[in-house]
């Protein structure tokens, strides 16, 4: 299990723990994943077959990020499982559908035998990021237990930006502006003193030292930074 500390229905927050995941597991791994709360609609359950590995789960953006991060190569929709008597009910296809298709694809199944080809995904929306005039124009991912703010900017932009280690910078968000400081770990801080820095899941993050950040500054996922 990587977790099950997901918001209730939040998509984006479980795209962003497997996309961050995923990388980590052997080749061939089956991943399942699901934050569902369309279920029992029209979305499609679906199982991506990547060149690192296979994605299962529901078709509402929740797999999009760590499929092309693992490499698609193709997308079937679950139509038909594997030999046995499976009931499946409208309410917990997590268990009635996904858990065993993947546990099939496991064993050995071909994944063309789950269902027909499916082309496209639907993909969340996805806040964009822009630099301009030394500006760096992004949104808030995630908020993690420490309550460190992670951008939807990767690291390189900080490189982009100009920014070096040790350079003084301002950030700004709906409560007001804040000064900080371009640090390569949180040690480096001062106490409570605000920092950004290159994040371990790629993308650059803000936070204070030994204090929740995000709280702090008023800060909650989807914000524009």
């Amino acid at each position: 299990d990587i977790t099950h500390e997901v918001e209730k229905h939040d998509t984006l927050m479980g795209a962003f723990f497997l996309e961050t995941s995923v990388s980590h597991f052997p080749k061939g791994t089956v991943h399942v994943a699901i934050v569902d709360p369309g279920v029992g609609s029209r979305r499609l359950p679906i199982a991506i077959v990547c060149r690192q590995g296979v994605l299962v789960g529901p078709d509402n953006g929740l797999l999009c990020s760590a499929a092309r991060k693992l490499g698609i190569i193709s997308t079937y929709r679950i139509q038909r499982l594997g030999p046995g008597q499976h009931s499946v009910s409208a309410t917990f296809h997590g268990r009635d559908v996904f858990a065993v298709a993947a546990a099939q694809l496991a064993a050995g199944l071909e994944p063309r035998r789950l269902g027909p080809k499916v082309s496209g995904l639907f993909e969340l929306d996805a806040s964009s990021v822009t630099l301009e005039k030394g500006r760096l124009k992004c949104h808030v991912l995630h908020v993690d237990r420490f309550g460190n703010i992670i951008t939807n900017a990767e690291n390189e932009y900080l490189g982009r930006l100009g920014l070096r280690h040790g350079s003084r910078v301002l950030v700004k968000c709906r409560t007001g502006v804040f000064q900080g400081r371009v640090v390569n770990s949180y040690y480096e801080a001062e106490l409570r003193e605000l920092v950004v820095l290159r994040g371990s899941q790629g993308y650059v993050e803000v936070a204070l030292r030994e204090q929740p950040a995000a709280s702090s500054l008023g800060v909650k996922p989807r914000d524009e930074l």
